[in-house]
């Protein structure tokens, strides 16, 4: 029997990607090990390599007190067992990672003999992150392999993020849309857009989460989830399978085992009970050995039968839904009740060595059950379900062959009384047995010599695919395979030339022609005729959007308007039509509430999304003006990271007043005032100056969108750096202060690879006299602010020009408890080093700021709550703009945004916000041309919420 060629080119165009030996890892939430012994992870490690899988993906958010710790455990674990891990990064826990972290990370961590390597190299990935998709171009200097999540973009634009720079991609889809089965096209598309690069594909047991405190509420369908998908990974044979997860307790897809210690997930989200406790899943793992070696090797050997078995412990319809949708709206999908998609069933799968009955009781009562899949040749895995029927009690489910019991599974109960609270508890129930006795069956044939023998599609490729994957044709881009097994004889070919019907589009074309060759020429989709194709303005594989919905009395506007834009949430809009998503008008970052009164339920997401989108009816919605709401209250203030503007030259500006009015107050008293002139309320330029301040503060620069003043442009200026600190604070770099006056903002942060003298202050103590030692130093002076220049003796020169030159000289700085003293040639690029071991190289400014560490410390002289702390691990970037997530403060008047593109300033801020990342401001006075970025109304994509 000849197989068709098309089908060989679909068989070599599958296995591109497999370039080096399969593996499997499982995501692994490191945050939930803060009470972990070193035991505890071996346990762990031991479980995992018991199932056959690789590495654990060590899943950390930034600046989370348990990673250091928990590393140091991990691998000392790792080593006691034999096992493998590697990082993945988590951007949307707690936002952006700072790419020196990263760096440093792997560079201690990578090297190390339990650390997974691929190709020889550490092997690196992300939850999320492609914001900062460019900071990897240095992060792979470290030699890191680096194949990142970013689902929030796609495949296509993923790869565009920063192109070159991923060596393959990871997709977070792993989980179906609606009532619907799991399908490939998602994964289709990764592979498409890789061409040959490797692709990581995740595989997921189910997903449930309702955790208020993190806005995630919903449930997607797993009912037979487990078992499609690794049918898939056979089918599509991936580089790599990513298991989620092994221990994300707070959205039930975990298959690691329970720890009454690690449920802090459900305090911190609000959860209205632990929905995890008592609901094991470490069943799910029984038959990944043989699934894992089937996949890895293309054979596995079964020496133990038995049955695996999972369910709810309550009808759907018994308590109330919790609030929890079917699918969510954060990710713009048409919200189900999740009775329609869950099933009352009973899901169960066997591994057998040859065939065998299933019986299913619940509560004694027989049910009518059979298998509706089985494998080709009898060997492998089967699987079925039966409905609850109305029955309730304990479930049996019962294997046997020739009428002997092979395994008998006595679960759990299902009853109408299981639900705490009166709250439906989504998540499954899991349970098996294996037969007491051991054979050894091997399926026939290995994976690489089976083909696709029954698949589907959507709509009109139901008919299609199910008759072409049937013989072995079941392309990915439209088809689905639902199983494998040896190549069907084909059907006597016709030679009829099959094509598209007029207005369909290239995707039906392989298809048209391998049906009507072989006698299945569907009139519904294929002619005979060529004809010239169309390019679909929506995917027959992508799912509906919402693109139209109404909504009761005060509702009715707000539905109607996120509605059209595919957030219909359904316990407040009803959809009344769907299509392809429609993108919502420009972010404006300001975070909209339930007014006074409203219930924060219903109007708070939707608050949420319209006001951020320009539309916020009053007596419905209040605003926030800062950023960040959980759509009940007005939240934390905060502005969302500026793209335009690297703020790092003048992030060690120290404040000594509020902005007001578009201008910056400096201070009138202290040498650096009496040295510059400086009158009181003298305006200066606040472009980057009042960035920093109103990052931090949520004020400044402009308050109340005035842009009428003129803003005065001083040529030369000094900002003081008469910082008091408080008693016992202890720098954790070492901090250069040259006299006050010599202003370099490289110095402030200190050189990292130096060793300074620590010195606790006392209640008195300026920054400029806490550290005793000395640096060979190379200054940096910034022309876009006033570049200050040092003679020979010490002496302070100023410049009065603004040109554009950075200007670097070198010189030895001493500094002690009464000042600084600077000495050195003042001639460009100049100098000679005698003091190798402190060598700095140029504009290496980042500073670590420890946990807790109160925002008074470094803005002493401004009146702000003492309770403000900063994040532990903020990092001030030499290069990058400042990211510093939103802080609690009370709310002000708003800072002078643009009224339609917030991120660019005007008028009050002293000019234009520019579009370099390494521009530190115009000092134009005037309204510049409108940057691109706002023209276009562009912003980043929002990260996924799944899995965080």
């Amino acid at each position: 029997m000849k197989v068709p060629a098309f089908w060989s080119v679909l068989a070599l165009w599958l296995g591109v990607c497999r370039v080096q030996a399969a593996a499997v890892f499982a995501h692994f939430m490191v945050t939930n090990t803060q009470n972990f012994t070193t035991y505890d992870w071996e346990i762990n490690m031991v479980f995992a390599q018991q199932a056959h899988i690789d590495a654990f993906a060590l899943n950390m958010a930034y600046g989370d007190s348990t990673n250091e710790p928990s590393l140091v455990n991990a691998f000392e674990a790792a080593s006691a067992v034999g096992f493998q891990l590697f990082f993945s990064f988590d951007y949307a826990g707690n936002g952006a990672w700072p790419k020196s972290t990263i760096i440093d990370l792997i560079t201690k961590y990578g090297s190390n003999s339990h650390y997974y390597q691929y190709k020889g190299k550490p092997f690196v990935s992300t939850f999320e992150g492609p914001g900062s998709a460019s900071d990897w171009i240095d992060i792979k200097q470290t030699g890191c392999y680096f194949v990142p999540d970013w689902s929030s973009l796609g495949a296509k634009a993923a790869l565009e993020a920063s192109p070159g720079v991923p060596d393959g991609l990871f997709s977070w889809a792993g989980w179906p849309w609606g009532p619907h089965d799991m399908d490939t096209y998602v994964d289709a598309s990764y592979m498409q857009y890789l061409d040959g690069k490797p692709y990581m594909m995740p595989v997921s047991p189910w997903f449930y989460t309702n955790l208020p405190g993190y806005k995630k509420n919903w449930v997607w369908n797993g009912d037979r989830l487990w078992f499609d998908r690794w049918q898939q990974v056979m089918y599509l044979q991936p580089e790599w399978v990513e298991i989620i997860s092994w221990n994300d307790y707070g959205e039930s897809h975990y298959i690691g085992p329970l720890h009454e210690n690690a449920y802090a997930a459900f305090d911190i989200g609000n959860a209205s009970y632990n929905y995890a406790a008592a609901y094991s899943h470490d069943e799910w793992r029984t038959f990944l050995p043989y699934l894992i070696d089937l996949y890895k090797t293309g054979t596995a050997t079964i020496t133990n039968e038995g049955v695996q078995v999972w369910f709810r412990r309550a009808p759907g319809a018994a308590c109330t839904n919790g609030g929890t949708s079917g699918n969510t709206v954060s990710q713009f999908q048409i919200e189900f009740p999740p009775t329609e998609i869950l099933q009352d069933k009973v899901f169960f799968s066997a591994l057998l060595g040859s065939p065998a009955d299933v019986s299913v009781s619940i509560g004694g009562v027989l049910q009518e059950a059979t298998w509706s899949d089985a494998p080709d040749g009898g060997i492998g895995i089967y699987h079925g379900s039966v409905p609850f029927n109305e029955n309730t009690g304990q479930v049996i489910v019962k294997i046997s062959r020739n009428g002997a019991v092979i395994a008998s599974m006595e679960g759990d109960s299902i009853t109408t009384s299981s639900c705490l609270g009166g709250i439906q508890n989504w998540n499954a129930w899991v349970g098996m047995e294996m037969a007491s006795a051991t054979i050894s069956a091997t399926p026939q044939l290995t994976i690489s010599e089976q083909v696709c023998v029954n698949g589907t599609g959507p709509n009109k490729f139901a008919s299609l695919c199910g008759f072409s994957c049937s013989y072995g044709y079941c392309p990915v881009g439209a088809c689905i395979c639902t199983a494998m097994g040896e190549q069907r004889t084909l059907p006597n070919a016709t030679g009829i030339k099959g094509y598209p019907l007029a207005g369909e589009d290239a995707s039906y074309s392989g298809l048209c022609d391998f049906n009507c060759n072989y006698g299945n020429c569907d009139p519904e989709a294929c002619g005979t005729t060529e004809v010239e194709l169309t390019v679909p303005t929506v995917s027959d594989f992508s799912p509906p959007a919402c693109v139209g919905g109404t909504g009761e009395g005060n509702l009715a506007g707000l539905c109607s308007f996120s509605c059209g834009y595919g957030f219909c949430p359904i316990n407040a809009c009803t959809c009344t039509g769907e299509g392809g998503l429609v993108l919502p008008p420009a972010s404006q970052y300001v975070s909209g509430y339930a007014a006074p009164g409203m219930d924060a339920t219903v109007y708070g997401p939707l608050c949420g999304f319209t006001c951020s989108h320009g539309y916020c009816p009053e007596g419905a919605c209040a605003t926030n003006p800062y950023g960040s709401s959980d759509g009940a209250t007005p939240g934390t203030v905060g502005i969302k990271p500026l793209p335009c503007t690297s703020l790092a030259p003048s992030a060690t500006f120290t404040l000594s007043a509020a902005c007001t009015d578009g201008i910056l107050n400096l201070p009138t008293s202290g040498p650096e005032a009496s040295v510059n002139n400086i009158p009181a309320g003298s305006p200066a330029v606040c472009n980057e100056v009042c960035d920093f301040f109103r990052l931090l503060t949520g004020t400044c620069c402009g308050q109340g969108g005035n842009t009428t003043n003129t803003v005065e442009i001083v040529p030369s200026l000094v900002i003081p750096l008469d910082i008091p600190l408080p008693s016992g604070f202890v720098p954790n770099v070492p901090i250069i202060v040259p006299v006050p006056g010599k202003y370099d903002p490289d110095e402030v942060f200190g050189n990292p690879t130096s060793t300074p003298t620590t010195t606790t202050t006392s209640s008195s103590t300026t920054l400029a006299a806490i550290i005793t030692t000395t640096f060979t130093t190379t200054y940096t002076s910034y022309s876009t602010f006033p570049v200050t220049q040092i003679d020979q003796n010490g002496q302070i020169t100023t410049t009065t020009s603004s040109t554009p030159v950075v200007a670097t000289s070198t010189g030895t700085t001493t500094t002690t408890s009464s000042g600084s003293k600077v000495t050195g040639s003042t001639d460009d690029n100049s100098g000679s080093n005698n003091d190798d071991d402190h060598t700095r190289k140029p504009r290496k400014t980042c500073r670590t700021i420890g946990a807790g560490t109160p925002l008074t410390t470094f803005l002493a002289h401004v009146p702000l709550p003492s309770s403000i702390t900063l994040p532990a691990g903020m990092c001030l970037p030499g290069s990058d703009p400042l990211r510093i997530p939103p802080i609690p403060l009370p709310n002000t008047d708003p800072p002078c945004y643009k009224k339609d593109c917030s991120p660019c300033q005007k008028g009050a801020c002293g000019g234009d916000r520019s579009s370099s990342g390494s521009s530190t401001g115009s000092t134009s006075p005037t309204d510049p041309t409108e940057p691109e970025q706002c023209a276009a109304g562009g912003s980043d994509a929002p990260s996924s919420e799944r899995g965080t």
